[in-house]
């Protein structure tokens, strides 16, 4: 419930700041808490592009569960957990996390949307 009522809070700030909704988010997939959270606060109409990080092995329930969440595309990055992301973004991100969502989002991102960077 907390962490639910933080991220709505600051999802409000992020979307106030923006001007609108955007059509996508990315989040990083460790455990699937980020990811069941912004499904039950984010409008309808905002696609969830999760990128699992292989914190947890893929038959993990908590990961394939994901899959059946309508608005949520699963994307499984390339490289296992305890491995560096090779293209780095231009800001500040865990190199074993946030980062490894970075290809996916210079390759499928459009333009407005948002990248929830989790990690410092």
């Amino acid at each position: 419930m907390h962490l639910r009522k933080q991220l709505k809070s600051k999802w409000l700030e992020v979307s106030g700041t923006i001007g609108k909704d955007p059509k996508q988010i990315w989040l990083p997939v460790g455990s699937g808490t980020l990811v069941k959270t912004f499904d039950q606060i984010l409008n309808s109409k905002i696609t969830i592009q999760a990128v699992n990080v292989h914190v947890l092995p893929a038959d993990d329930k908590r990961i394939t569960e994901l899959v059946y969440k309508p608005r949520v595309k699963m994307i499984s990055a390339p490289m296992p957990f305890h491995e560096m992301a090779k293209n780095l973004p231009g800001v500040p991100s865990n190199i074993f996390y946030d980062a490894k969502l970075w290809e996916f989002i210079e390759k499928f991102s459009e333009d407005g949307d948002v990248w929830w960077n989790v990690a410092r």
